[in-house]
């Protein structure tokens, strides 16, 4: 007698992580433009993404820490954000 022996093919997909808005990721920065005088949000570049239309705005203040490395000859800058912690 013989032996019959399944094999699954299947793939099992990971689920998609959740996409975080950009309102959402925004929101700490506006709440400091909201209180500081010296901190300003501009009108940003916008774009499109399965239909749906997105703005990425300029803060003033960062905007001029990016000039100032510019002139310095300083090209690679990276920039890293944590959440606040609470105490």
């Amino acid at each position: 007698m013989g032996t019959s022996v399944l094999h699954s093919n299947s793939v099992t997909k990971k689920p998609s992580p959740s996409r975080r808005s950009i309102a959402d990721l925004l929101a700490p920065l506006d709440a400091m433009v909201a209180t500081s005088p010296s901190f300003v949000r501009q009108t940003g570049n916008s774009f499109e993404i399965d239909g749906e239309r997105y703005e990425l705005p300029r803060y003033q203040s960062m905007v001029r820490v990016l000039d100032v490395l510019q002139q310095l000859d300083i090209t690679k800058v990276g920039l890293a954000t944590e959440a606040a912690s609470t105490r």
